[in-house]
This record gives structure tokens, C-alpha cells and sequence, in this order.
């Protein structure tokens, strides 16, 4: 049992769960045994993850690329020194 709600927090994690949203998901008995963390997400759960990732991509990417440029300007500068 330990190790099947463990099994179900790492893959809440690695799907980007907060450690309290998996806690109220995992912690939820409407009476029907489901072993996979998937199982017990609700429509609105999965739209609202989906929608949370993507605009955290977005944002890294957006990082990702200001540091590359920045990378790059300071490598031209130094070049020119």
C-alpha cells in the first residue's frame, strides 16, 4: 500500500502536481480503488494541467531564449576586446 501511494506521488510530481493537489487526489476515497494516479484526475483536473504546463513552457522558453541572446552578445564583446 506504501509503495503504491508512493508510486502515485512521484508520478503526480513528474506530471506537475503541487504535493497538496496530489495529497486531496490521492487522499479522495469516493469508494472506488484505483491504483494509477491518472485514474483519479478529474476532465477539469487534466484542462487545467494541460493549460498550467504549457504556460510554464512558454515561459522557459521565452528564459531560454534571453539567455542564449544575452550568451551570445557577451560573446561577441568579449571576441572584440
Amino acid at each position: 500500500v506504501d509503495r503504491a501511494r508512493l508510486a502515485m506521488i512521484l508520478k503526480g510530481k513528474h506530471l506537475g502536481f503541487t504535493l497538496s493537489e496530489i495529497a486531496d487526489l490521492i487522499g479522495a476515497d469516493d469508494g472506488v480503488a484505483r491504483s494509477e494516479f491518472e485514474e483519479r484526475l478529474q476532465p477539469a483536473q487534466i484542462i487545467d494541467q494541460l493549460s498550467h504546463l504549457e504556460r510554464q513552457r512558454r515561459e522557459i522558453d521565452e528564459a531560454i531564449e534571453l539567455l542564449e541572446a544575452t550568451r551570445e552578445r557577451m560573446s561577441r564583446v568579449r571576441e572584440m576586446a
